[in-house]
């Protein structure tokens, strides 16, 4: 085992990933057996050296390495993992850019060099990084992070990604990611990570044959091995980090945890903006896979505009500072076992991710525009418009009839998704003075129609997706969907006559089949069906309430008649025997309760009030009918 001196052990470590250096191989990574995903990139870099268009970046490496060179503490200036891409303004940059051109040329091939040299120091520990101590080895192996599952079920799972994640979401090199699985060197963080997304889409047996109870334990397995090797500071490859980092985002979120997708979306946006892929020239200028990084920035921003969405947060990525050019065909580069040609059906999954990123653009401007006051100012009648225009560029390939089910999974993904933005561009706020007192929508509004029209398009989607075994192959971005009709529908519910009530009742139902089937591998599924499930228990008990309410406005209104016909006409209506009962105090008071009942017409909590004491035998003097020889009749006062 190795040894440490005193000093190293009273040295602080730092626990920031060391993906965010500059100077040390941002291409290196630890795999199962040391080779890993960028080795091919290191040697491109080495050998082209980096462009002029790469902004500060090889300023920046050059200007560490002067550090290193010349101050014995270089880590208290610089940290342990280096300098970090800085904007453009920041002062570090303002003083970089005043290097002479002459002088920045021996500096960028300084850089190349630098890279060469901090891979021949980093292949300690059996292929372990060197930076880690015995300790973080030994609390991984405890962990289980090191430890990859068996060979049949490792199989099922990476078929599952690449199968069903890969279309929805390419964030990694397909050819290179299967021949460093082939190989068994897929980086550990990596290899977790995309095992979480494969017990998301794999198929049930499959995780029950490897021993797990549910899909969701052996999701929260694989996403807690990843979470370890993320908090040790275990990759050193800033790509392999942040596409493992992307894949969490995949994962909860936890109802009281800090750690949700909005939190590792932000650790994204911090480490791609660090790189610089969200510049047209930048750190992806570097890299021998432009397309991948620039894949991985949009996967980014669509994350960070559908989850922002979700979960109520402000969107991470700041599109202002962004100029990185929307996705092509192009950027996807050339599987070598598909066709080219955007038309064939096995390339469908290139246009569906382009006009995914391009429809999140219009998400943020609706969320802008009705939920951050003051961000924009955009008209309903603006955002549909957009909409439509987004619709018409969308190719007839991945296009939904106007009637009618799709065969493309890839159309009936975009026709929910454009549906939801229309539900969220019209559906009433609860806070909107337009709201009558209830808090519900007008029933007349324009605005509600096309909301119910829209949720009606998402709810007729359920049985379709059901039938054709379609909805473990969705992309997660699409339930949300579900989850806004189903409020649509309680909305509807609430509001309406009773027939109009159970269709709704029906449509929401149609809805919560989709949330029960996913629960297990999105966790806002449960308790967003726990929601519908509170929402209708209080419904139920609001209708008890006023049907109670309704009964008691009743016998007030029977006995304000009484009152306006006489005391006689009801007494000849009654029960003529000789044992009846005279209620003469009631009827001296029928003026009074005619009153009562008008004011209890217009507050509901009065009437029940009343309601309830007219229902209590014991609030009434009970006189009979005939006294016998008694002269006088005594009763307590208190009694009544």
């Amino acid at each position: 085992m190795a040894t440490t001196s005193p000093s190293e052990k009273l040295k602080p470590r730092s626990r920031t990933p060391r993906a965010l250096s500059t100077s040390e191989s941002r291409f290196e990574s630890a795999s199962p057996e040391g080779d890993n995903l960028g080795d091919s990139a290191a040697r491109q870099a080495a050998n082209s050296g980096p462009p002029a268009a790469a902004r500060s970046n090889a300023l920046a490496v050059g200007f560490e390495n002067f550090l290193r060179q010349g101050d014995s503490d270089v880590e208290g200036l610089v940290g342990k993992y280096g300098l970090v891409l800085l904007g453009d303004s920041s002062p570090l940059t303002f003083a970089l850019k005043e290097l002479q051109p002459d002088k920045r040329d021996s500096r960028n091939s300084g850089s190349s060099e630098a890279i060469n040299s901090n891979r021949a120091i980093s292949s300690g520990r059996s292929g372990h990084p060197s930076h880690l101590s015995a300790a973080d080895l030994t609390y991984l192996q405890a962990k289980g992070a090191l430890t990859a599952p068996t060979n049949e079920c490792l199989t099922a799972l990476i078929e599952a990604f690449m199968d069903k994640f890969y279309p929805l979401c390419s964030i990694v090199d397909r050819s290179e990611f299967m021949r460093q699985h082939q190989s068994r060197r897929l980086p550990w963080i990596l290899l977790q990570a995309a095992c979480l997304i494969g017990a998301t889409y794999c198929d049930a047996d499959v995780l029950k044959k490897a021993g797990f109870k549910s899909r969701q334990a052996a999701r929260r397995f694989f996403y807690d091995k990843a979470k370890v090797l993320y908090d040790v500071g275990y990759e050193t490859n800033s790509v392999v980090l942040l596409q493992a980092i992307v894949m969490l985002t995949f994962w909860g979120p936890d109802m009281k945890g800090y750690w949700n997708p909005c939190s590792w979306i932000g650790v994204a946006v911090t480490i791609a903006e660090s790189l610089g892929i969200h510049r047209s020239a930048g750190y992806s200028t570097l890299h021998k896979d432009k397309g991948l990084l620039r894949r991985l920035w949009w996967t980014i921003a669509v994350r960070d505009a559908y989850c922002g969405t979700l979960l109520g947060r402000p969107f991470r990525v700041n599109m202002s500072h962004s100029d990185a050019p929307m996705l092509t065909n192009d950027d996807f580069g050339q599987d070598d076992n598909t066709p080219s040609g955007s038309g064939d059906p096995s390339q469908l999954y290139m246009q569906y991710q382009i006009h995914f990123a391009k429809l999140s653009l219009i998400l943020r401007r609706i969320v802008n525009t009705r939920f951050n006051i003051g961000l924009d100012s955009t008209t309903p009648e603006t955002l549909r418009d957009l909409l439509v225009q987004w619709r018409g560029d969308v190719p007839p390939s991945i296009n939904w009839p106007a009637y009618g089910v799709s065969p493309s999974i890839f159309a009936e993904c975009l026709k929910i998704l454009y549906h939801h933005q229309l539900i969220l561009i019209y559906l009433p706020r609860g806070d909107s003075p337009n709201l009558s007192a209830a808090g519900l929508a007008d029933t007349e509004a324009p605005t509600s129609e096309i909301a119910e029209s829209a949720a009606q398009t998402i709810a007729s989607t359920s049985l379709s997706l059901m039938t054709r075994s379609m909805v473990h192959s969705l992309p997660q971005e699409v339930f949300p969907a579900f989850f806004v009709a189903g409020i649509v529908f309680f909305r509807l519910i609430r509001r309406s006559q009773p027939l109009i009530a159970q269709l709704g009742q029906a449509a929401l139902d149609n809805c919560q089949i989709i949330l029960h089937e996913v629960r297990d591998c999105w966790e806002p599924a449960f308790w967003g069906m726990r929601i519908f499930e509170f929402l209708l228990a209080g419904l139920n008990n609001n209708a008890s309430s006023d049907a109670a309410t309704a009964e008691g406005q009743d016998i007030i209104t029977s006995l304000g008649k009484g009152a306006e016909l006489g005391t006689e006409q009801l007494i000849e209506n009654s029960a003529s025997t000789h044992d009846s009962f005279a209620l003469h105090n009631t009827f001296e008071m029928g003026p009074a309760i005619h009153n009562l009942r008008k004011a209890a017409q217009q507050d509901t909590a009065l009437t029940t009030q009343l309601f309830d004491r007219f229902l209590d035998p014991a609030n009434y003097l009970i006189m009979p009918t005939s006294l016998g020889d008694q002269e006088t009749f005594d009763f307590e006062m208190a009694e009544w």
